[in-house]
């Protein structure tokens, strides 16, 4: 069923060539997954939060206390914690889609060879979906 419906979706680009078409499904995978955690996570929390592990890591790096060091790490642990607990929800709505289209990349793109840098299709994907994550993320303020 699902597999259908992405090959209807992606064929087109596929058929131009492998590559093409993965870095068609990745750009709309990462886009999506994107914008679900920026409308299913609270940004200002997650940018105040950002903001705080920074100066934390500057004030670990400068710190040669050890006692003052510990409690630095405990609140930049902390932190991180609360950081990670923000983005579940984000990250449980992606989960099953994003299990689902790896399945039938899987199938897709098997006898497909290697893309880039002597990688199969799963390394280009790793690679291409940092790269338009980043990107998504620069571009939609998504922190």
């Amino acid at each position: 069923m699902f597999d259908a419906t992405l090959n209807a979706i992606f064929q087109p680009a596929i058929s131009i060539s492998p590559l093409v078409g993965l870095i068609v499904v990745v750009f709309a995978v990462a886009l999506i997954v994107t914008l679900i955690n920026k409308k299913f996570t609270d940004q200002v929390l997650l940018k105040s939060l950002k903001e705080e592990t920074n100066t934390l890591q500057k004030d670990l790096k400068k710190e040669t206390d050890e006692k003052k060091k510990k409690e630095l790490e405990s609140r930049l642990w902390d932190t991180n914690m609360r950081y990670l607990k923000s983005n579940f929800k984000a990250t449980f709505i992606t989960f099953l889609p994003i299990v689902i289209i790896f399945g039938w990349l899987t199938k897709t793109f098997a006898t497909a060879g290697k893309f880039f840098f002597g990688l199969g299709w799963f390394g280009g994907y790793i690679i291409l979906f940092i790269v338009f994550t980043m990107l998504f993320k620069k571009i939609f303020k998504v922190y």
